[in-house]
């Protein structure tokens, strides 16, 4: 969006012709800049800012929480909360219930393997193994990351006692309330963002078409 809104810029009307940044030399287009293109781009502007701003936040909170319950590796709370962000409030909800069946499955291999093995790196790349399959098949895909994250604390821990799992399992809760909570606050004005976003595309094929046109 921001690209096309550029795009409008460069085609601004000088007297009674067009120059793009394409050929360099007037175009004998008479194509004007509408106020709805600019709430486009100025609205876009800001919800890429608020995002970044709300996103980050969030991150910082996820992680001042945990270090205020004194957890280890409370960053990584923050990378939790960035990596439960979702589309749409539908799937956030969605998706973090499936995230929390996935990390107990995650807990449960971990836990056994690194009893029965050992906590070596070769045991972490055989639970990856085992975990990567059954997370493919049953489609928690987008569950992969976060949970290696928490998983591969135990090789620091050495051990996987109540006071390690409970670690993890906070982590984990708090980084997913949080980004929970961000997709609850970013998502606010969607219906608007669509119109804005039809809007953009009729502009879109209009400029297409005086170009080609010119």
């Amino acid at each position: 969006y921001t690209l096309l809104a550029l795009l409008f810029l460069s085609k601004l009307r000088l007297g009674s012709t067009v120059f793009t940044p394409k050929s360099f030399y007037p175009l004998p287009v008479n194509l004007a800049i509408t106020e709805s293109t600019f709430t486009c781009y100025t609205f876009f502007m800001k919800s890429i800012l608020a995002n970044t701003v709300k996103i980050t936040v969030a991150a910082v909170l996820a992680i001042l929480c945990a270090q205020a319950l004194k957890l280890d590796f409370a960053v990584s709370v923050g990378i939790v909360a960035i990596l439960s962000l979702q589309p749409t409030k539908k799937e956030t909800l969605r998706t973090a219930l499936a995230r929390l069946l996935a990390f107990a499955v995650a807990l449960l291999i971990s836990i056994t393997l690194f009893n029965l093995l050992g906590f070596t790196f070769p045991v972490f790349f055989l639970y990856l193994l085992i975990f990567i399959l059954v997370f493919q098949w049953c489609k928690w895909i987008s569950a992969m990351s976060m949970d290696s994250v928490l998983i591969s604390h135990f090789l620091s821990f050495e051990k996987t006692g109540p006071a390690e799992i409970k670690n993890e399992v906070l982590l984990f809760v708090l980084g997913v309330a949080f980004g929970i909570l961000v997709n609850l606050l970013l998502h606010k004005k969607t219906d608007y963002i669509e119109e804005l976003k039809k809007q953009t595309d009729n502009h879109k094929h209009f400029t297409r078409s005086m170009y080609f046109v010119s």
